[in-house]
């Protein structure tokens, strides 16, 4: 059969359009070609109109507030799980990576207990090769980083990264290989300060990821900025942020909010609990509205006296709107 170039060019956007759904549907964050391939389309279906993203690091319950979010508004509009780059990574503003173009961004930042965050992390170490099979002492003490092997030994730092919105400073690995035959990418994070340096732990990582996504708030295109508590949301329920969002986008949620329910935390050990005291950016962490006693109610486990102060006891509310600058 002999094809007109008419037919060849209709073949080729039905072929354009499913590799774009599957890579936004289907596809792994960890696929390596997945934010170029996001970043190919230019059109502007929702220039000026509201769009929300949702961010938030690997185990804070973002999968649960993504499906959330999408039930409620993703019949009106894009609820996307990332904003310059996919939900879990830092954040720039760089509007060749904020998608979709033009659009009005609304953003929800989920964020989740320190000490149950570091211990699922722990458990289940996403992209961290080198972290895998570890006890909790040497997991938090050993540094957040892993040799650069495959093609970014021969790869020079001026040379684009597998996903282009990264530096060779900024990640490793820089070209996106699979590790020793497995399935998953690693992806380590460097100081974001692009010096190339690694994070000393992942409590560290987390405390610039925390500001990071704090920063969010003053995007050009960031109309609205919502920073939330895993446990605040499961707690108190969500309709407090769905109704925000209403009035923020001027969209009606076409979903039930999530009623209040009792947050499970797993065990953890004392002695774990009294390292995170001590070494946790606790300044940081209070932009969010954590705080060293903020230890998880488990059998067992005691608030060390140390941890436990005045301004501790004060029980802090959901986590105030930070203000955007002028």
């Amino acid at each position: 059969m002999v094809c007109s170039k008419a037919q060849l060019c209709t073949y080729a956007l039905v072929v354009l359009s499913l590799s774009y759904f599957i890579v936004d549907h289907y596809l792994p964050s960890t696929f390596p070609l997945r934010d170029n391939l996001r970043r190919v389309s230019t059109s502007g279906p929702y220039v000026g109109k509201p769009t929300i993203h949702l961010i938030g690091e690997r185990h804070s319950g973002t999968n649960w507030m993504y499906d959330h979010l999408n039930e409620c508004f993703g019949t009106q509009t894009r609820v996307i799980d990332r904003l310059s780059r996919y939900k879990h990574w830092f954040q720039v503003e760089n509007e060749d990576y904020l998608l979709p173009p033009g659009s009005e961004m609304h953003v929800v930042a989920q964020f989740r207990n320190p000490y149950s965050w570091v211990e699922a992390l722990q458990r289940v170490p996403y992209h961290m090769p080198l972290h895998r099979d570890l006890d909790w002492k040497t997991f938090v003490t050993r540094p957040y980083a892993m040799p650069r092997y495959g093609a970014d030994l021969n790869t020079s730092p001026s040379v684009p990264c597998s996903d282009i919105s990264y530096t060779y400073n900024e990640v490793i690995p820089c070209q996106n290989e699979h590790y020793l035959g497995q399935r998953e990418y690693p992806i380590y994070e460097l100081n974001h300060d692009k010096s190339g340096r690694p994070y000393g732990s992942v409590i560290d990582l987390r405390a610039d990821k925390i500001k990071n996504f704090l920063e969010v708030k003053d995007y050009k295109r960031v109309k609205s900025f919502h920073p939330v508590r895993y446990e605040q949301m499961v707690e108190g329920g969500t309709e407090w942020l769905i109704r925000e969002l209403e009035k923020q986008t001027g969209l009606t949620a076409k979903c039930t909010p999530k009623p209040p329910h009792k947050v499970h935390y797993r065990p953890v050990d004392a002695e774990y609990v009294e390292w995170m005291a001590d070494n946790v950016d606790w300044d940081t962490e209070a932009l969010v509205g954590y705080k060293a006693s903020d230890i998880p109610d488990v059998p067992g486990v005691q608030k060390p006296k140390k941890v436990v102060t005045e301004k501790d006891e004060e029980e802090l509310g959901q986590v105030e709107q930070p203000k955007k600058k002028t």
